[in-house]
């Protein structure tokens, strides 16, 4: 009965963490790539095999996952389901792998429980999922894992294959997967000397040197430059380590990361209760271990480096208290512990689940959109900073693309689109003083916002209270619990009503009522865009539910 229990609770935890990835992977499919993104598939896969495999000017070459993705049609593509349908495939095996192992091996809720903390992390499916080699580092991690642990189990050489197989297609992808692969298969060489161990070890570090042997000089000089770099420097300190634990683990304390951390490490030493995994258990904690201290020495690398590590070490401490509960506990006290453990993670998951709303790391596609339907079709666009990724994914964007012109900008014929890094740049643009109709339209991301800076049109060809008619951006019109009425007719050459807002508004907190109306309303930011027809009159009504702050601060029609 308890057996059951405890199954059961581990088919209702694998339901929900699968439901949320697949949630987040519909989501990445469907919202723009990131800058990064945009660099690794431009300057590497769109270019083709032999590129990818001889230019490695960049550590954002990914080589294994540019490769496979120079290989298959489309290459060039920047749809964001195109190019990253190789990562998400890659994260979706990696939780069939893992799911798998533990059913295999009778371990539902060690597996379960794991699987729910890789699903529910803030930052772990998103990173895996990015068209970038990240989410087959997971995969490689895994694998690698389940190697080391089955071939302590029966001694089979095929696992020591499998073990090199993904070490060397792991360093391929990411060069810094070498400080986990490598400390693995020789502490495995040290623990078990033996010529097959050895042989294996020998045979991926050629397989390694022979499939970087066109790029080893880039290697070395990016890796060196790299180090030298100091922009993000996440591991300059320990509480780098607690910062991955909360973005690719478990949101929690800095307290309650550090155990869970400890936790995970030390229970392969503490909880020794099976001779054949627990050698391989610890091997795995202590080269996790290692690799950590490889990056607090080194200092500089991403904190998402150690985003895959954290699978093979929650596989050693999973497996190790797994084993430890089911050989030293009574049966009630372990089914009790273990059905804690997972309804505590199932509220996790449903709260995960609940207020789940992806938002892109800058929303290239969403602001390119945003332009083509809400400005005139002649408007032009200066691209800075970060901004110029627009150029991806706008339409004719060379066509439009213009220097800065004070004459054009307080015309209306000149979008400044600026993007820059809220924890260090933020906005720099800033409408002239003398321009009192300059407005400043808001796509927000996770790490650049796209600031769109642009002149109102003197007419705004709509009947509108003074407020929302006087060009400025510090008044406006709340929406709740009254009914905003805008009223015009469009004529001929209206292309969309912009109604500009006090802050960002989801789709289902505003209703949008327009008789004559055919299209749907772009929520873009802190504006609604609804494109017109060319000749029936406007009547549209916006109202939300009571008690929201949401004000209208702008609206026009673009012609």
């Amino acid at each position: 009965m308890l057996r059951r229990l405890e199954k059961l609770l581990a088919i209702l935890l694998i339901g929900l963490s699968l439901f949320h990835a697949g949630r987040m992977a519909v989501a990445m499919a469907t919202t723009s790539l990131s800058t990064d993104e945009f660099g690794t598939v431009g300057s590497f896969s769109a270019k083709g095999p032999l590129a990818v495999m001889t230019d490695y000017r960049a550590p954002k070459n990914h080589v294994f996952f540019n490769l496979l993705n120079s290989l298959l049609p489309g290459r060039e593509s920047l749809a964001p389901s195109r190019v990253r349908a190789l990562s998400i495939l890659a994260t979706a095996l990696t939780a069939l792998l893992l799911i798998g192992y533990a059913a295999a091996r009778g371990r539902w809720l060690e597996g379960a429980l794991l699987l729910a903390l890789w699903s529910a992390a803030p930052q772990m499916l998103r990173l895996s999922m990015e068209a970038r080699g990240y989410g087959f580092l997971g995969l490689f991690a895994v694998l690698a894992a389940i190697a080391v642990i089955e071939y302590f189990r029966g001694r089979e050489r095929r696992w020591l294959w499998t073990l090199g197989i993904a070490a060397a297609l792991g360093v391929y992808t990411v060069p810094g997967f070498l400080f986990f692969a490598g400390p693995l298969m020789l502490a495995l060489w040290l623990v078990e000397r033996s010529r097959a161990t050895f042989l294996a070890g020998a045979f991926t570090a050629a397989a390694i040197l022979a499939l970087y042997s066109p790029l080893l000089v880039q290697v070395f000089s990016a890796f060196t430059s790299f180090h030298q770099d100091k922009a993000e420097a996440d591991f300059e300190t320990a509480h780098g380590l607690a910062r991955a634990m909360k973005l690719y683990f478990l949101q929690t304390d800095d307290w309650a990361a550090w155990a869970l951390l400890g936790g995970m490490a030390l229970a392969p030493f503490i909880f020794a209760t099976d001779r054949r995994e627990s050698p391989a258990l610890r091997l795995l904690a202590g080269t996790c271990l290692i690799y950590f201290a490889v990056l607090l020495a080194l200092r500089t690398p991403p904190v998402r480096m150690a985003a895959f590590s954290l699978l093979p070490l929650g596989i050693a401490g999973a497996w190790s208290t797994g084993s430890w509960m089911r050989n030293r506990l009574p049966q009630i006290p372990r089914a009790l512990l273990g059905a804690c453990a997972a309804l505590f993670m199932l509220c996790v998951l449903i709260g995960v689940t609940r207020s789940f709303q992806f938002v892109p790391t800058e929303n290239w596609s969403l602001a390119a959109r945003a332009i083509d339907t809400a400005f005139p079709a002649g408007i032009h666009v200066e691209f800075r900073r970060y901004a110029k990724y627009l150029r991806q994914t706008l339409p004719d964007s060379e066509s439009r693309s213009a220097d800065y012109d004070p004459a054009a900008f307080a015309d209306g014929r000149l979008v400044v689109a600026d993007a820059g890094n809220k924890w260090a740049e933020g906005d720099r643009f800033v409408a002239p003083k003398n321009i009192p109709r300059g407005v400043r339209w808001i796509i927000p991301g996770s790490i650049r916002d796209i600031v769109l800076n642009f002149c109102l049109p003197i007419d705004p060809g709509l009947d509108l209270p003074a407020s929302l008619a006087d060009g400025r951006a510090n008044t406006s019109v709340r929406l709740s619990p009254n009914v905003l009425e805008l009223r015009g007719r469009a004529g001929n050459g209206a292309k969309a009503l912009i109604v500009l807002l006090n802050r960002p508004a989801a789709p289902d907190e505003l209703q949008v009522d327009a008789s004559n109306h055919r299209h749907s309303v772009l929520f873009a930011g802190n504006a609604i865009v609804l494109p017109l027809e060319p000749d029936p009159p406007v009547d549209v009504r916006l109202r939300t539910a009571p008690g929201s702050d949401l004000e209208a601060v702008e609206a026009w029609i673009t012609r």
